[in-house]
């Protein structure tokens, strides 16, 4: 999406693991990746990678000299990745409220807190209807970007 506003053809090279990815980067066989800050973290302090920005709407706490895309030149471009807890449908209500409530609880615990915080994450624990609609909320919103950049579904 973002090299697409900028007017920039670059090739997708799929990898299976982010430990490839940054090996690769590091080695100069690849130029530049979206990567999640927490799993560079320790190549950014060392100095083997530089952060050119962060996709969020604003700079992350645990790495504030990392400008954002929108600061970069991109204003509005905001793009996030997010984990999150799933249940098989059909899970009984009672268990998907008892999981929310020891997730959410867990979150709230400064120990817990503090680990996400670091790795450039939030620690969020939206409710599940909230979650299920965040995530129709992103099928939404990367639908047409999937269509216009030519990706087959299988």
């Amino acid at each position: 999406m973002l090299f697409r506003r900028a007017n920039v053809l670059l090739l997708h090279v799929p990898y299976a693991s982010n430990g490839a990815e940054i090996k690769d980067l590091i080695q100069g066989e690849v130029k530049v990746a979206f990567i999640t800050l927490g799993a560079v973290r320790p190549y950014l302090q060392s100095g083997q990678l530089k952060a050119l920005a962060v996709t969020t709407s604003r700079r992350v706490a645990a790495f504030p000299d990392i400008p954002t895309v929108a600061e970069s030149g991109f204003p509005g471009y905001e793009v996030t990745s997010w984990y999150g807890v799933l249940a098989p449908v059909g899970t009984p209500p009672e268990i998907v409220s008892r999981l929310h409530m020891e997730i959410a609880r867990a979150l709230q615990l400064p120990a817990i807190r503090e680990k996400i915080v670091a790795l450039g994450a939030e620690p969020v624990g939206s409710t599940p209807d909230q979650f299920r609609d965040e995530i129709r909320s992103l099928v939404r919103f990367w639908a047409p970007i999937v269509e216009a950049s030519g990706i087959a579904s299988r």
